[in-house]
């Protein structure tokens, strides 16, 4: 539950410019993926606004029966993913849930489907899902959707992760059902650290790149090979937190020009910058974006493990200081093994936590962002010119900067969605 206390930020020592300067522009040569890291959202298959028609429908097997238990638990799911969206949009978009409460049977098991991830198999996915459509069909209107989730039972075993789609050619008697999505056993679990996993962050995570965002990035630290704790949701829907990134946010335009403090690196002397936690509601500036060039911007968050953070690995408390780079994209072949490989976003810290701590600065450019004063209501930032501007972008914290890693392997476009913990696409 989002906390409801307020704060009252103090004003920047300088004056920001415009925000639109904020607002760098998507410049990927090589496209791995289709959807966005920069301005303007190249590819959007679910609005960020309005009322949205999705739906949740129960699915279960022969040998995977589905118990009536179950829906109290799915529809409290359904409650924390309304919530969540109405946080972070501001209210600008809601979802109009078609639920109904009984198990649509399979025309075949779960093991007969042959495949214990359905994610890396676009056909055997859209399959399944025409399967599941078609069991639904006849008690189900599925006119204007904008999204099917498939609710599998808590028993099930034969799908470990689950199956995705985000541009399928999966019908129904009413019309296409191109976006659909299901969490398998590995979500009825709990994590290392024995917290259940939730349905609704991977509803979000995997909506959230339907709404236009790459995601994945940042998830390692500049100079640093592996991904370090996962700090935003739209890295891992499992991990310590479920808040969007400050970029993420700016991105859709649930974050308003007014929240944002833009300064580019031409006009910047020094400046004082007090921010609001991420986690908190809207109050004040919520992120500090330094402009590089038309493709490179130094981003700055404040967080907090309230509401959608917990203290986690990282400790969840801090500033976090990014630099966005959309000449870039993900390259997530080194997923398996941990590695970051090439990303859109990495982090500036001079540890492998991403989370600066008082006192600390990290220098990217010319421009240095120190941490200078922490509270229980935000964290000021100041940030200098060092030097003067140059066109060597990479980060000169105290680890060095990163090595730039190309992207390998085939394009990862395919589409078949997926969640951070097993690092298929997504």
């Amino acid at each position: 539950v989002a906390p409801t206390t307020t704060t009252v930020p103090r004003l920047p020592t300088a004056t920001g410019v415009d925000p639109e300067e904020c607002r760098i522009r998507d410049a990927r040569e090589t496209r791995l993926q289709p959807y966005s890291v920069g301005f303007p959202l190249s590819q959007v298959d679910t609005p960020s606004t309005g009322n949205l028609n999705v739906f949740l429908i129960p699915i279960d097997f022969s040998d995977a029966e589905g118990s009536v238990d179950q829906f109290d638990a799915a529809q409290e799911q359904i409650g924390l993913l309304n919530g969540w969206i109405d946080f972070h949009s501001r209210s600008a978009l809601t979802f109009n849930w078609v639920f109904p409460r009984q198990w649509f049977r399979m025309p075949r098991s779960s093991a007969d489907y042959g495949i214990a991830d359905l994610l890396t198999d676009i056909e055997r996915a859209w399959e399944f899902a025409s399967d599941g459509i078609a069991a639904a069909d006849p008690s189900v209107d599925f006119t204007d959707n904008q999204f099917v989730y498939f609710l599998l039972p808590e028993t099930i075993e034969h799908i470990a992760t689950g199956f995705g789609h985000f541009s399928a050619l999966v019908f129904s008697d009413e019309g296409r059902i191109p976006k659909f999505f299901s969490g398998g056993k590995f979500f009825y679990g709990v994590s290392y650290k024995g917290i259940p996993r939730q349905l609704w962050s991977l509803w979000a995570h995997e909506t959230g790149h339907t709404l236009g965002l790459a995601g994945h990035a940042p998830v390692n630290v500049a100079g640093i090979d592996y991904v370090a704790p996962s700090t935003h949701l739209m890295d891992n829907q499992s991990g310590d937190s479920q808040i969007l990134s400050a970029w993420d946010q700016w991105l859709l335009g649930w974050m308003p020009e007014e929240e944002v403090y833009c300064l580019p690196s031409s006009g910047l002397d020094e400046t004082d910058v007090d921010l609001t936690p991420l986690e908190l509601p809207p109050s004040g500036y919520r992120a500090a974006m330094v402009p590089l060039s038309e493709t490179t911007v130094i981003v700055v968050e404040s967080r907090r493990p309230e509401g959608y953070t917990i203290p986690g690995d990282t400790g969840g408390s801090g500033v976090l200081v990014y630099l966005v780079d959309t000449t870039k994209d993900n390259d997530r072949t080194g997923g398996g093994q941990g590695l970051a490989k090439e990303r859109f976003a990495e982090f500036v810290s001079p540890q492998g936590n991403p989370f600066l701590k008082v006192g600390q600065s990290v220098t990217v450019a010319g421009a240095t962002v120190t941490y200078i004063q922490s509270d229980g209501e935000g964290d000021v930032v100041r940030i200098t010119r060092t030097s003067l501007p140059t066109t060597t972008l990479g980060p000169t914290t105290t680890l060095g900067p990163t090595t730039t890693l190309g992207p390998t392997g085939d394009p990862q476009n395919n589409l078949v969605a997926g969640c951070g913990w097993f690092w298929s696409w997504c």
